[in-house]
């Protein structure tokens, strides 16, 4: 075919035979060119005056550029073509968005634009060309990917001048690549929640997805399929209503956008950073946020628009509102519930209380700094309040044997209800035995004492035998149970009560109360 392009090799050969005075004809039919193609690079040849030495040494690039045709000028339906394509690229960060959908907005605004095939080839030579930061591949609101910097910062302190380093968390949003960076103490899960939240606070909104590198204090195991995740980080996922969706293990494509993002604030934030001394973690991170606002307003190479642009006008839209409480971190706990229906909480050495029925069960305690939940096989079986006293217990009476309830809700009150359903005598004795003592456990086992004779004599002659106690003056279990052995409560007539004659050495009842 008439003026073909041809391959570099094929150039350089002609060039060889011709500078060896061989004939056209003789190049094209040994070089399966054609006559037209052959004159086209032999007349370009004479035109730059160069030797076959100097073209021998050439690169291929060099070479090339002396045969380039000139460029011509775009076609109008060429012209506007970039910016059709940064505004595709944006819209395809929306979910639901497709090529096609922007293909056919494209072609109502130009109708006479290129036909579908063409306008995606010339989309992907375009992106090709301007090598662009922001990746199509990821939708917007979609995933955040949150990893620790591998260089430390450093706080130091004023008194002694001792330095600390710091880890540095990034988090990225996969769509707009809007960046969070914040100093913290360490790499611990309770550090990471607190600063993912704060990513989130940053953002105002919440992603669908997190995607951590395997981190120890988000992942608990690492596995290609179905890695653990850590119950803390879990829970706190579960809080804010995302997913934890761990960077496969040795995949470092994975987690791309967050590896050149530290790379990138390595160059444009530490590098600040490092001109200055800073003598505490709030200080530190201040100074961070004025360079990572600069850093999210710093145009993409080849674009006019940058991070915070993209964000702002697409990705902020798609983020999940932040949830009314911030997280409160849970801690968790295994523990075996005792005899007596209590469990120790380690971290404060108090007991609390859990159902009778799971005595010498494995539980699980979950723990706030508030609030304390114990669960069994995932059910709930028992909540209170966090108390700190180290050794004491906190206990929910129904989580006791009917029995121990009965034996703590004793009161007063109780056995004069009891006393009442026995008779007027009973009730008034009981009220006797009540205030004999300030030690209220001493009346309550002499009243339990007296209530049970019930069971082996029956009401009616207890009834009697409270009454003759009363006439006694002597207000005691004893005084009952010696009554009713001999059979006093069934004399006609009363047996007088000897008294004591007053002396000043005898000290009288009214001295024990």
């Amino acid at each position: 075919m008439a003026n073909e392009r041809i391959g570099i090799m094929k150039i350089r050969q002609a060039i060889r035979l011709f500078t060896q005075g061989k004939k056209k004809f003789y190049i094209s039919r040994n070089l399966g060119l054609s006559r037209n193609t052959v004159d086209k690079y032999i007349a370009g040849f004479l035109n730059t005056d160069l030797t076959w030495d100097q073209v021998d040494k050439m690169s291929d690039h060099q070479l090339m550029s002396y045969f380039a045709a000139p460029e011509e000028p775009p076609s109008p339906r060429q012209s506007g073509l970039g910016e059709e394509f940064k505004r595709m690229e944006k819209l395809l960060g929306k979910p639901g968005q497709t090529r096609q959908a922007c293909w056919l907005e494209y072609i109502q605004r130009k109708p006479g634009g290129y036909c579908y095939t063409q306008f995606c080839e010339y989309f992907r030579r375009w992106q090709s060309q301007t090598k662009p930061t922001l990746s199509i591949e990821h939708k917007a609101g979609d995933k955040v990917f949150i990893d620790f910097a591998g260089k430390r910062l450093s706080i130091v302190d004023k008194a002694t001048g001792e330095v600390t380093l710091v880890e540095v968390f990034l988090a990225v949003l996969g769509f707009s690549q809007m960046t969070y960076v914040e100093a913290t103490l360490s790499q611990k899960k309770e550090d990471l929640i607190k600063a993912v939240e704060n990513a989130f606070l940053y953002y105002g909104g919440v992603p669908q997805v997190v995607v951590p590198d395997n981190l120890k204090s988000a992942v608990k195991k690492p596995q290609r399929y179905e890695p653990e995740i850590n119950e803390t980080f879990q829970d706190f996922a579960l809080h804010y209503q995302t997913s934890v969706l761990p960077a496969r293990v040795r995949k470092p494509q994975d987690k791309a956008l967050v590896e050149i993002a530290v790379k990138l604030v390595y160059q444009r934030i530490y590098r600040d950073l490092q001109k200055q001394t800073y003598y505490s973690l709030d200080e530190l991170n201040g100074a961070i946020l004025i360079l990572l606002d600069r850093y999210n307003k710093k145009r993409f190479f080849n674009r006019d628009y940058n991070r915070e642009d993209v964000f702002v006008e697409v990705e902020k839209a798609y983020l999940a509102p932040l949830p009314v409480e911030k997280y409160e971190l849970r801690r968790y706990q295994q523990a075996t519930v005792h005899k007596n229906c209590h469990v120790l909480l380690s971290d404060d050495l108090h007991y609390y209380s859990a159902p009778y029925q799971y005595i010498g069960e494995k539980v699980k305690i979950k723990y706030t700094s508030e609030e304390v939940w114990i669960y069994h096989h995932y059910e709930m079986i028992a909540y209170h309040k966090r108390e700190r006293a180290r050794y004491l217990k906190t206990t929910v009476i129904t989580h006791l044997p009917k029995a121990h309830q009965a034996y703590l809700s004793r009161g007063p009150e109780e056995y004069l209800t009891q006393a009442a359903a026995i008779g007027e005598q009973a009730r008034k004795l009981i009220e006797k035995v009540l205030e004999r003592s300030k030690y209220l456990e001493h009346n309550y086992q002499s009243c339990q004492g007296i209530l049970l004779l019930e069971r082996k004599v029956g009401r009616e002659r207890l009834e009697l035998a409270c009454k003759r106690a009363l006439e006694y003056e002597v207000y005691n279990y004893k005084m009952v149970q010696s009554i009713l052995e001999k059979g006093l409560e069934q004399a006609k007539e009363e047996t007088k009560v000897i008294r004591l004659p007053g002396h000043e050495n005898i000290r009288g009842n009214q001295y024990y109360k």
